[in-house]
């Protein structure tokens, strides 16, 4: 008497089951605003053979308290950030004729539908080419940024940085 009852129910699952659809998850609309945003930005922030970096230290895009961790040195303000950025573009100014950081993948946590606050991590290759021709590929670099939004301001700005960056060639870094 069992064999009829779980038979039914054997049935009956399979039949629901062979009914079932498999739902495609649509990513928030808030979380693919927060990461356009930030693959946009990345060519904007990092120091390479050009100046252009130096706008998102004037422009309100950086907190003024922002805390910064670039692989091991923790800088504690927007200052200290820009400081540390001039000093490698400096370095790389002098050393390097191309270097290149290649966004790869990025994913956001928009705590919101527009997209305005929440985390986005990023990663990418690098290369680089320096003054005297050499070409050093398989760097890899990595972001994890905090956004909040700035009412008085009406924009995205940054309050956390945490980046890991191993050059090409690392860690027999091409200007050693």
């Amino acid at each position: 008497m069992l064999f009829k009852p779980v038979t039914l129910l054997l049935a009956a699952s399979a039949a629901f089951l062979g009914n079932v659809v498999p739902v495609e998850a649509q990513v928030p609309r808030g979380t693919v605003i927060l990461r356009d945003w930030f693959v946009d930005l990345i060519p904007t922030v990092f120091p390479n053979t050009t100046t252009h970096w130096v706008k998102i230290f004037e422009d309100g895009t950086l907190a003024d308290d922002i805390v910064c961790q670039f692989n091991t040195r923790t800088l504690n303000n927007k200052a200290e950030m820009r400081g540390f950025w001039t000093a490698i573009s400096h370095q790389i100014e002098d050393r390097i004729s191309q270097y290149v950081i290649q966004p790869k993948s990025a994913v956001a946590f928009a705590a919101d539908d527009k997209g305005r606050e929440g985390w986005v991590i990023a990663t990418g290759d690098t290369w680089l080419r320096t003054k005297q021709g050499r070409y050093h590929a398989g760097g890899s670099a990595s972001a994890w940024v905090s956004v909040k939004w700035d009412h008085a301001k009406k924009k995205r700005v940054i309050t956390e940085w945490k980046e890991v960056n191993t050059p090409p060639n690392y860690p027999n870094y091409p200007w050693n």
